[in-house]
């Protein structure tokens, strides 16, 4: 009996060690994770060594996600509310105006929103979803950013990085339909126009709904939206130190009344009545220009130079007519280190 159970003891540690060294002999794939870099920052860093709280939205996940623009993002996004189209959003229960006595601002943000490195106007963030087409990322700064983004990210910051240039041809469509009458179309295309010396890319992008607010009066919708939205972007590489991007952009934006009536003390959501068409109109123009010079294999100097310019007309004003143009400039000069940014 005690030579039976010797035996099968043997047998059965014989299988154990066997399988062990089966299993170790395995060959066992390696999963490598794509490096995300924080470029909203002075000085670019990857995720894990950024100290700041951000949340970071590749292009991968724009595409998996369908997010075609920021109200998509936000609404995935911890800490962000935002309302219907935009119209009023904030981080961390601080809306994107800011605070007053009286409540929310009008004029002093509390969020600074980036795109490729220019300040978008506050009306430009708020008169309709801004759109995602051609974008690389997109950083959700939570928390001041005052220090790195200026006295206007007192709630946080939002970086928009659409796509550069490249010296690869490249070409890609969309087209969209919805209800409520949605439907819009964008292209993007780019590629060499001199051989490793200059490539450009250009991105359009055309959206427009009729909204779900009906004006009985005048038998039509009253607040349906138009956007239209055009960049090129130019790469220009001088010399093997030296790398110019020069990037301009030209926003179009126009929504109509979402007003709430009352009509025999009951409230009409759907519903209204006015005599004539009222929209909220919003032209941007933005040029930038960002230089980046490499001194060493260690230090670079980089220059960012943008500057926006908008021409708003509020539904409100009896003459329709636009308000002056405001322009906004931020210049930034930065050296960094290759050994801490990498």
């Amino acid at each position: 009996m005690d030579v039976k159970k010797s035996t099968l003891a043997l047998a059965v540690g014989s299988a154990l060690c066997l399988a062990n060294n089966a299993w170790a002999a395995a060959p066992v794939g390696a999963v490598e994770l794509e490096q995300i870099t924080v470029t909203g920052e002075k000085i670019n860093r990857t995720l894990e060594q950024t100290q700041s709280s951000v949340v970071v939205i590749t292009d991968k996940q724009l595409r998996e996600k369908e997010d075609h623009n920021l109200v998509d993002v936000f609404a995935r996004t911890p800490g962000v509310y935002n309302q219907s189209g935009n119209e009023n959003w904030g981080i961390r229960g601080v809306p994107v105006s800011g605070f007053e006595d009286q409540g929310p601002a009008t004029l002093n943000g509390a969020v600074s929103v980036f795109v490729d490195g220019a300040v978008q106007p506050n009306r430009a963030l708020t008169l309709s979803p801004m759109q995602l087409w051609d974008t690389e990322q997109v950083e959700v700064f939570l928390g001041p950013q005052s220090t790195t983004q200026g006295r206007n990210s007192l709630a946080g910051a939002v970086v928009i990085q659409t796509r550069n240039p490249t010296f690869d041809p490249s070409f890609s469509a969309q087209t969209n339909m919805g209800n409520y009458g949605e439907r819009g179309a964008a292209v993007a295309g780019g590629g060499a126009l001199v051989d490793n010396k200059v490539a450009g890319r250009i991105a359009v992008d055309y959206q427009q709904g009729d909204g779900y607010i009906d004006n009985t009066t005048l038998h039509d919708d009253a607040n349906p939206t138009r956007t239209a939205n055009a960049r090129g972007k130019l790469l220009i590489l001088p010399s093997d130190d030296l790398d110019i991007l020069l990037t301009y952009a030209h926003g179009e934006s126009r929504k109509g009344d979402n007003t709430v009536m009352r009509e025999n003390g009951k409230v009409r959501y759907y519903k209204m009545t006015s005599n004539t068409k009222a929209y909220d109109k919003l032209e941007q123009d933005t040029v930038s220009a960002k230089l980046d010079y490499r001194l060493d294999d260690y230090w670079s100097l980089t220059s960012l130079t943008a500057n926006t310019s908008r021409t708003t007309t509020p539904a409100w004003t009896s003459t329709s007519r636009p308000m002056p143009t405001r322009w906004c400039c931020a210049s930034r000069t930065a050296t960094c280190s290759a050994r801490s940014c990498a």
